[in-house]
């Protein structure tokens, strides 16, 4: 998620910024304010901020002034300007210290929400950018990892893979466990070094001369986890160093983390059985959780998005129906599913779509359209995205059995 500073040294201003829009609806998770520059200063200094709109004319030091501090001390902020006055001088003196924007007031909310749209995906593309810099060098390694414990690879590529890493899968005891935060976290709110840095000390705390733990960042925001080791492994042993993983994981990522784990196999063949037996257990629990706790609204729409998912669905479609505002509609439905609207629709639909994928020999445009994507260049897009390949590639990998 990101976070954004609002700077004004009118209350009144930022109470209408903060009410203006739904900022959740863009990823973010924090929307804090100041009223004054001396103040703003004082906040950055103490956490990051993603976005900063600052009034231009305020009592003391100016917007102007902000913007020249951020700007020398480099500190990465996306910026956006607001004035009262259409005058160039002081959209000039913004300009050159490179602003997202300059806003009017009274702000128009859809050119805010236009804004705050090509800035969000400027952000997400940059940390998505960076993290694939910082982590191509173990790409191979996760990806041979994951496809091993999900049985997706033979056993023969594994060896021959990681031995480039100087890992051998020759130990005669293997379990396998999924670490999963019960909040989901979009993109944004990723932090992948801290991620990194889970897995390094795992590595290194269970590492011993007659074994070792794997541990793998999937990319549906769950750590796969298996204890690879030459004696034998009790379910009782492994929920012991599961619990420590999720410690890790609360002191580190924060969140409240928890675990599932499978049963001990005997061959390094059939580790992605005791992964199985993870993600069944994974499934009736987030099932049986969601359908008790959650909102009886906002599980009628789970069920229909599930049930009907092809279906031009929307927040204003259905904040009509259910006779709720689109905005008062969003947030109940991402704090009840831990997710946003349009993520949660789109990870149905994917799923729909990775199915048939693996079962029919439709065409890729006809199952963007069947799942519910009107531009077959947008669904393999996002596709991409979100599994990590396109879907003619998906394909390939999991071709479907001769009916």
């Amino acid at each position: 998620m990101f976070r954004v500073l609002l700077v004004d040294d009118e209350q009144i201003i930022l109470d209408g910024l903060k009410n203006l829009i739904c900022w959740q609806e863009f990823g973010f998770s924090e929307v804090d304010a100041a009223t004054s520059v001396q103040q703003a200063l004082a906040m950055i200094a103490k956490q990051p901020y993603d976005v900063l709109i600052t009034d231009i004319r305020m009592r003391d030091l100016s917007g102007i002034d902000l913007l020249r501090h951020i700007h020398e001390c480099r500190i990465p902020i996306k910026t956006i300007v607001l004035s009262s006055y259409s005058n160039f001088s002081y959209i000039k003196a913004a300009l050159q210290y490179g602003i997202e924007n300059y806003l009017l007031k009274p702000v128009d909310e859809d050119e805010l929400r236009s804004t705050l749209s090509h800035v969000v995906e400027k952000i997400a593309l940059k940390r998505e950018s960076s993290y694939y810099a910082h982590m191509k060098e173990s790409v191979m390694l996760e990806n041979t990892l994951e496809l091993w414990m999900k049985g997706d690879i033979s056993i023969e590529t594994v060896s021959e893979r990681l031995s480039f890493y100087g890992i051998k899968p020759n130990y005669s005891f293997y379990i396998t466990g999924i670490i999963h935060s019960v909040i989901h976290l979009p993109a944004g709110e990723r932090d992948y070094e801290l991620r990194e840095t889970v897995v390094h000390k795992l590595i290194a705390r269970y590492k011993t001369p007659t074994g070792r733990l794997i541990a793998v960042w999937t990319v549906n925001d769950q750590l796969l986890i298996t204890l690879c080791r030459n004696s034998a492994i009790t379910r009782e042993e492994f929920q012991g160093i599961a619990s420590e993983v999720c410690e890790l994981c609360r002191q580190t990522l924060r969140g409240d983390w928890r675990y599932v784990l499978g049963f001990p196999v005997a061959h390094s063949s059939k580790i992605f059985e005791s992964y199985l037996d993870c993600s069944r257990q994974l499934s009736a629990e987030s099932n049986d959780a969601e359908e008790k706790s959650m909102h009886p609204v906002i599980r009628q729409i789970v069920r229909e998005l599930h049930q009907n998912y092809s279906y031009g669905y929307s927040l204003k479609l259905l904040a009509n129906r259910y006779n709720l505002s689109q905005a008062y509609l969003g947030r109940l439905f991402k704090t009840e599913v831990g997710k946003l609207f349009t993520d949660y629709l789109c990870e149905i639909r994917l799923e729909a779509a990775k199915k048939l994928l693996e079962e029919t020999d439709m065409k890729s445009c006809d199952i963007a359209a069947q799942v519910g994507f009107q531009n077959q260049n947008y669904f393999s897009n996002v596709f991409k995205k979100c599994v990590g390949v396109y879907p003619s590639v998906y394909r390939n990998r999991h071709a479907a059995q001769p009916h």
